[in-house]
């Protein structure tokens, strides 16, 4: 277990890292995260508001993505908002019963992924430590599933895409996102972008009579869309960590200034699937600097 705060080993904040063995790892790594990855980018079959562990794109370039979401947003003086949220622990309550359906639709053999599903099924888990690996073990049984693929499979990044692109996938069937155009009116719609468990979804609406209210009921329903998916497919928001910004624009003698927090006076609430409890989600505004936001 790796302390996320170091110096401070809570018990729910520590990682769990599982070590499989090195032979049925590296397979792992080049069936799933080489050869099913670089499959499903040459067949057009990733979403493109995905960018983790595919190949060619990056973490600068998820970051540009959302830079431009919110200068389109400013320049356009489109009225809309960003949801941010961040998932808590993605790979350890992922269903495993899950993966080899999304991990065949990106092109992986039925022999890989029955391998991975048995895998998951069967394997025995311990506990090592400085002094030695336990005796006793766990494992997944009848009734008591055990969820994750475990922190340290070198595919497991590969097969949360797999994952995730099938959620963005049904988030944009639901709810419209950010609906970007260009002078000559062509129009691109994105849901957002997401790193790994880390997503900012964009949400743009045409407003009717009151554009600010309108506007933060659009940006409440995307960001209760993606928790009741996140929780129907196993995983859970941190909503702790989750925020939304507002852009609405207020006119004066033909100029545009934004609408603060302050001036807006809305709320965003979510409800969460596992217990039904309500949390009101933190607005940050637009005209200050991320850090600022922490």
């Amino acid at each position: 277990m790796l302390e996320k705060d170091p110096g401070r080993p809570w018990i729910h904040r520590l990682r769990i890292i599982e070590l499989f063995d090195a032979q049925v790892n590296a397979g792992f790594q080049i069936f799933i995260g080489r050869r099913m990855m670089y499959r499903a980018l040459d067949s057009n079959l990733l979403h493109p508001s995905s960018y983790s562990s595919t190949p060619g794109k990056t973490c600068q370039e998820a970051s540009l993505h959302k830079v431009l979401m919110m200068d389109m947003m400013r320049l356009c003086k489109m009225v809309g908002g960003i949801f941010d949220c961040d998932a808590t622990g993605c790979f350890d309550r992922m269903i495993p019963a899950f993966i080899p359906s999304h991990t065949r639709r990106l092109g992986l053999p039925k022999s890989v992924s029955c391998f991975v599903a048995q895998l998951m099924w069967k394997c025995k888990l311990f506990v090592k430590t400085k002094s030695g690996v336990t005796k006793e073990s766990i494992r997944s049984k009848i009734g008591n599933v055990l969820f994750g693929i475990g922190q340290g499979n070198g595919g497991g990044p590969a097969m949360w895409i797999a994952h995730l692109i099938v959620i963005f996938s049904v988030l944009q069937t639901l709810v419209t996102g950010m609906v970007l155009s260009n002078p000559s009116m062509e129009k691109v719609e994105t849901a957002g972008v997401g790193y790994v468990d880390d997503v900012t979804l964009g949400r743009s609406i045409v407003p009717q009579n009151n554009p600010v209210k309108e506007a933060a009921e659009a940006i409440r329903e995307t960001g209760q869309t993606w928790e009741e998916e996140l929780y129907t497919t196993g995983g859970k928001l941190e909503l702790s960590k989750c925020f939304w910004v507002l852009f609405a624009w207020k006119w004066r003698g033909g100029r545009a200034t934004m609408v603060t927090p302050i001036e807006a006076k809305q709320k965003v609430v979510i409800i969460q699937s596992e217990s039904g409890v309500p949390v009101t989600i933190p607005q940050k505004a637009p005209i200050k600097p991320r850090k600022d936001w922490e």
